[in-house]
């Protein structure tokens, strides 16, 4: 299954739901690409996706500096669903949808 490409990513939270796009360009077992979501856009970074489990982190520095590390299951070709970890704000479920 090839993660390649564009996906368009639900984040469920308790303030209600938040939208981004991450690109995803894999190489073997590592992931890397671009994440943008909240009006900024940032490196997708240590990543990796080993069967159908993959795993990135992106660095936010606005509107403060916090870790948002994902943990997705991939779905099918062009579905994924997970969880992310959100800093100190918690963790909250994440669905996923190529584009």
């Amino acid at each position: 299954m090839s993660l390649d490409g564009t996906w368009q990513l639900t984040l469920s939270s308790p303030m209600g739901d938040n939208y981004a796009t991450a690109e995803f360009v894999t190489n073997a077992e590592e992931v890397s690409g671009k994440y943008t979501g909240l009006g900024t856009t940032e490196d997708i970074v240590e990543g990796s996706v080993v069967g159908d489990r993959v795993r990135w982190t992106v660095y936010r520095k606005q509107p403060i500096e916090w870790a948002t590390k994902f943990d997705m299951t991939l779905q099918g070709a062009d579905a994924m669903a997970g969880e992310v970890e959100v800093g100190t704000f918690g963790s909250y479920k994440v669905t996923g949808e190529r584009r």
